[in-house]
């Protein structure tokens, strides 16, 4: 009896918490959450407490409470997995805030704390700011305390800047600072935090990129290079750094890994144009704009292996790089629309269907509708002879298809007309293109 009735009494509280929840209060369950926080829960990293509620033990609505907010922060001293913790319009007063600030004193797993909108004076902001600047704590970068029910003193909003010296972690602090000179006076430090976060960001970057590659590159390693190009000395503010070293240019040209130029001097070989890190390609340590290396490859018709030095295939140079000439080689077939050849990169095979072999190549550019040249797919094209159709105009090349093959066969008789029906019906059921899309 007494435990049917518990299991009733809960299934009814947590209806009402979903219906709550549903029609947008934010109930908070304390007990559940502090003992959540108590045991490291792992998928507890954030905390919401904004202008939440709490159910009493007759599943009564009630406001927040201070109270609720110091249990709360007094089970996140050593907590380990919590990073943002929300307090807005919670009720909180001075002793809450004390609360929190002993707490931050201790943990440093917390990045984010928001106290916005509560009632905490003036001189416990003060105090607050002080015990976090004075503490160890390393991982707390933004802390918000504006909008409170009374203004801050003129003597408190001089004073938070001074204490916030000592802290190089909080690269965000929000107050409701009406004093100019004071607001300069923070952003400044706010302004020196932010630079040492960065650094540090920096500093980690290079100990992640020297621990999986083994060396870090650095301004310091490349001054003093001279450009693989024209080989004078390159500063930094002209430097452009190319993967890939041995670039010519004098021994101090490249270091172990990269090739040192002048931006003015990293040049398209073949045209001049300057180029960009996006928009280059090279071969045997000359630079190629991208219409120009592949143009050079298909100019070759297929036997070149490598740009730029002038080594045809079957030579015997140690230098070719047949991989790169895989790419760009002649295929030896041609293009069903254009009638010239196609290379591997640009070659498309469309499935014409009735059996196996029945195929067509095209280059991809001229893989498109030529009536309305809307560009086509392997599944939405229509063939008819030699050109590709959308849907829309397949039917109407068709239909002079079948007039041009009456002309021929003298006014044609009505099997022939039936035959081409036929397998215009046959195209149409069968989607077009990707498997059968040709009309004869």
């Amino acid at each position: 009896g007494e435990s049917s009735d518990d299991d009733d009494a809960d299934d009814a509280r947590r209806q009402m918490i979903s219906d709550l929840l549903g029609k947008g209060f934010n109930v908070i369950d304390v007990d559940e959450l502090v003992g959540r926080i108590d045991e490291n829960d792992s998928l507890l990293t954030s905390i919401n407490l904004n202008a939440h509620i709490t159910l009493d033990e007759n599943n009564k609505k009630q406001p927040p409470t201070s109270d609720t907010a110091v249990r709360v922060a007094r089970a996140l001293a050593s907590n380990t997995t919590v990073k943002t913790l929300d307090m807005a319009s919670c009720a909180l007063d001075n002793a809450a805030a004390i609360a929190v600030a002993e707490m931050l004193q201790t943990n440093n797993t917390l990045e984010k704390v928001n106290m916005d909108s509560n009632d905490i004076h003036g001189e416990t902001i003060a105090e607050v700011v002080k015990k976090v600047a004075a503490s160890s704590n390393n991982s707390l970068t933004e802390l918000k305390m504006a909008n409170q029910k009374r203004s801050l003193h003129s003597a408190v909003e001089t004073e938070l800047p001074k204490l916030l010296e000592a802290n190089d972690t909080i690269i965000k602090l929000s107050v409701s600072i009406k004093d100019q000179t004071a607001r300069n006076a923070l952003e400044r430090v706010l302004y020196r935090n932010r630079e040492t976060a960065r650094k540090r960001r920096l500093e980690a970057k290079k100990k992640k990129q020297a621990a999986e590659g083994g060396g870090v590159r650095t301004d310091s390693a490349l001054k003093g290079a001279k450009c693989a190009v024209c080989n004078d000395v390159v500063f930094a503010a002209e430097r452009l750094v190319v993967d890939g070293g041995g670039g010519g240019g004098g021994a101090d040209s490249a270091t172990a890994d990269v090739t040192v130029l002048h931006k003015k001097c990293f040049r398209c070989k073949k045209c001049r144009k300057i180029l960009t890190l996006g928009t280059y390609a090279a071969i045997d340590n000359k630079y190629y704009c991208k219409p120009h290396y592949s143009q050079l490859f298909k100019s070759a018709g297929g036997t070149y292996d490598t740009l730029g030095s002038g080594v045809r295939k079957g030579s015997g140079s140690s230098n070719t790089n047949s991989a790169v000439a895989a790419k760009f080689k002649s295929t030896a077939e041609m293009c069903t629309v254009c009638d010239k050849r196609v290379f591997v990169t640009e070659k498309v095979t469309l499935d014409l269907g009735g059996g196996s072999g029945n195929t067509a190549i095209v280059h991809k550019l001229c893989l498109k509708c030529k009536e309305c040249s809307t560009k086509l797919t392997e599944a939405t094209f229509v063939a008819v002879g030699k050109s590709l159709f959308c849907k829309r105009h397949a039917k109407e090349a068709s239909e002079a298809a079948i007039k041009e093959k009456q002309q021929e066969f003298g006014g044609a008789t009505s099997m022939y007309t039936d035959v081409i029906a036929h397998r215009a019906s046959q195209s149409k059921a069968s989607g077009g293109g990707g498997g059968g899309g040709s009309s004869q």
